[in-house]
């Protein structure tokens, strides 16, 4: 048994590896590029296979300018709580520019660090790293 066994994310671990490396290399990508990575990335199906539910609390660890944030407060709904972390302070801003135009009131930024995320103690049902 490898130390992929018990992590039989998107049905088999090469997959997952291809598909989170792929989002790894566009994880950079600015507010601008969104609409060219809705078209290659399949969010509904990440979230789905996340388990994201209304009402949870999900982290988003390295969430740049808030690309997955939208998506995960949208999912989470109003009653829910996307904890946005990054390192960068401008990228946080700009995340929290995007959150305001699209009417988001549920992302909380967090600036926290690369060795401490900075997450409220006991708060998160999910911790979401995609881009990070």
């Amino acid at each position: 048994m490898n130390s992929f066994s018990s992590y039989r994310i998107f049905g088999h671990p090469i997959i997952a590896f291809f598909m989170l490396a792929a989002a790894a290399v566009q994880g950079q990508y600015s507010a601008y590029e969104w609409e060219e990575r809705d078209e290659w990335m399949d969010v509904a199906r990440i979230l789905e296979l996340a388990g994201i539910e209304k009402g949870q609390t999900v982290a988003d660890i390295g969430c740049h300018e808030g690309y997955m944030s939208m998506y995960l407060a949208k999912a989470v709904g109003p009653e829910g709580e996307v904890l946005a972390e990054d390192v960068s302070k401008y990228r946080l801003g700009r995340l929290e520019d995007h959150a305001k135009d699209r009417e988001l009131d549920n992302i909380r930024t967090i600036l926290g660090t690369e060795a401490d995320p900075k997450l409220p103690a006991n708060r998160v049902d999910i911790v979401f790293v995609i881009d990070a």
